[in-house]
């Protein structure tokens, strides 16, 4: 399983700069939205895109290996359930066959 050492990196930038960090803070100056910055946080089997991460490794000023850490899955862990796809509340209206429009030259 991948785990992110976001918390890590942020505890290490707070006594680098004796100040306090957040990850609102973190989202706002990475360019990164929060919602997805903090289930990377949160949650370690997080899918995220190479682009999120480049921020980050931006951020911190590090390598990525320094942000991303490969760690075995514990025995008998099962990845979760994928989500069922979600019902769009209206959803969008079949269009009708377009009409076969003949001109005459």
């Amino acid at each position: 399983m991948i785990v992110y050492r976001i918390r890590e990196l942020m505890d290490k930038r707070m006594k680098r700069e004796k100040g306090v960090l957040t990850v609102a803070q973190v989202a706002r100056e990475s360019g990164i939205a929060r919602v997805p910055l903090v289930k990377m946080v949160n949650n370690s089997g997080y899918t995220t895109s190479t682009d999120k991460l480049n921020l980050l490794c931006r951020y911190f000023d590090c390598k990525l290996h320094e942000l991303v850490e490969y760690v075995p899955d514990p025995p008998g862990w099962k990845p979760p359930p994928p989500r069922p796809p979600r019902k769009l509340k209206n959803p969008p209206k079949q269009r009708a066959a377009a009409k076969k429009v003949s001109r005459n030259r």
